[in-house]
């Protein structure tokens, strides 16, 4: 590890600005990737009578890329909550719920893993 010297509160403040430019990049990876794995499992669960809910699933990320929403935004795709839970008259068909739990195990995987690049980089 190289020794790191900080003189006064301007070189203290320089420093945590890297650390957390450093962080906030490796989070944003984070945030993309787990978005990417969370549309991948939902397609592959997802029903495809018409391929549509399959096609149409997105994510939206925040301007700072450190959050993101998975879903379907299309207006024209308001019945994918139907097939998610379900009616009176139709079974719940889950595919974003199950998609998501899945996900959730894997994040703090990927936090482990981008973090550990964060601090190698910041100790370079």
């Amino acid at each position: 590890m190289a020794d790191v010297k900080i003189s006064g509160r301007a070189g203290l403040q320089d420093a945590l600005d890297r650390v957390v430019s450093t962080v906030d990049a490796e989070v944003a990876d984070v945030v993309r990737e787990s978005a990417d794995a969370l549309i991948d499992g939902t397609r592959e669960r997802v029903a495809h009578d018409t391929g549509n809910l399959h096609d149409s699933l997105d994510a939206v990320y925040a301007p700072d890329g450190l959050s993101a929403d998975v879903g379907w935004f299309d207006p024209g795709d308001f019945y994918a909550d139907f097939v998610e839970h379900g009616t009176s008259s139709q079974p719940a068909q889950p595919a974003l719920t199950p998609a998501a739990e899945q996900e959730r195990r894997m994040l703090p995987k990927r936090v482990e893993k981008h973090v550990g690049t964060a601090v190698r980089r910041i100790r370079a």
